[in-house]
């Protein structure tokens, strides 16, 4: 099932619609609304007729207008929040998310732990409200935060896109101008350590999924067994590794490494960022860690020291942890795409004509 999910919706520019238009051509099935809805868009024909989970706000059940959903149309409220969804549960909400602002990432998950224990097999949880786009998904549970329709922080239309199929999830970001540059796509992984050893299939099935998104540059940001640089599964793909420090003057490192692998660092600056195509990406694989004790606003002034000291940074790319990590909305984006081991977690970042910020897995054949 390809699922929308949108939030603040609000007042103001006709964004709506434009979200809408692209649900229709991503062929959604199904739309979660995260809250802060108006009383004028409870039209069914807005939403293209779709079936609709929207949470109300604390003070709209009290509301004439809202006593009663529209046709095809769910409301969640205060205290019943989650709902069947795809043969396990949903919480379709409004305000949870905000406490990720403020709270570390070990309390917050914590939050989310009560809320599994209180509902058995509750994988998903949508919310808005911060008016930012965020992802934070463990092993159990994935909490998607799509941003704003109206008046977001980054001045951009945002929604999210899930497939429950692939298990992906998509953060979009569609610009209030139409930009002229050529659409470009960059594939993200992290921690790949001994996957050669317990998937031979892995590298040869993580080319063909970046191929079928048109990645021509991937970004590797650190803990990667040195026998696994220059792999020839990707020699069609540029590919920027990055080392940790133990790793750099190694006697194991592979002699002849192919001209198409080029290592985090090796520039004049000696500075630990890759540019393509006049995006700034910063690899800082230690900050997936730091990030667990972090609040999002404190993980935010931590990529502003990055940005005054790297210059016009765009992305900062991080790993170690095995959660997958979206913090929209300010810029550098942070991006954690979770780890390759355990999960076969990867990320692409669609740039040009819109943003879009993809996490996937790579396929396990299942054994016989």
């Amino acid at each position: 099932m390809i699922v929308g999910i949108i939030s603040d919706t609000h007042r103001g520019k006709n964004n709506l619609a434009r979200v809408m238009k692209e649900f229709e051509e991503a062929d959604v099935e199904m739309i979660f609304h995260c809250g802060d809805i108006i009383q004028e868009d409870l039209d069914p024909q807005k939403f293209l007729g779709l079936p609709v989970i929207c949470a109300l706000v604390d003070d709209q059940p009290l509301q004439p207008a809202f006593s009663k959903a529209p046709p095809k149309w769910k409301f969640t409220v205060s205290g019943n929040r989650v709902v069947p969804f795809n043969n396990e549960r949903a919480y379709v909400g409004h305000t949870l998310a905000w406490a990720s602002l403020n709270q570390t990432a070990i309390d917050f998950h914590q939050q989310l732990d009560k809320l599994r224990k209180d509902h058995e097999w509750l994988r998903l949880i949508c919310s808005g409200h911060t008016h930012l786009p965020f992802l934070n998904e463990t092993g159990l549970v994935r909490l998607v935060n799509p941003g704003a329709v109206n008046s977001s922080i980054s001045g951009y239309c945002e929604y999210a896109i899930m497939d429950t199929e692939t298990n992906e999830v998509s953060f979009y970001q569609l610009y209030p101008t139409e930009p002229t540059i050529d659409k470009f796509i960059v594939g993200v992984i992290s921690d790949s350590l001994r996957i050669s050893q317990m998937d031979v299939k892995f590298w040869s099935s993580l080319a063909e999924e970046f191929k079928k998104r048109e990645v021509k540059d991937v970004i590797h940001c650190g803990n990667t067994a040195l026998p696994d640089i220059g792999r020839k599964e990707l020699a069609d793909f540029q590919v920027h590794y990055n080392l940790r420090e133990d790793q750099k003057f190694s006697k194991n490192m592979p002699k002849d490494i192919p001209s198409n692998w080029h290592l985090v660092g090796d520039n004049e600056a000696k500075e630990p960022v890759v540019e393509i195509n006049g995006y700034r990406f910063c690899i800082q694989l230690d900050l997936g860690a730091t990030i667990t004790q972090k609040s999002v606003i404190q993980t935010e002034a931590l990529c502003l020291d990055l940005r005054r000291k790297y210059s016009e940074l765009d992305f900062v790319l991080c790993g170690i942890t095995r959660n997958c990590l979206f913090i929209g909305g300010y810029q550098p984006y942070v991006i954690n795409p979770g780890d390759v081991i355990n999960d076969r977690n990867f990320a692409t970042i669609e740039l040009g004509k819109r943003i879009c910020i993809t996490f996937g897995h790579v396929p396990i054949d299942p054994l016989s």
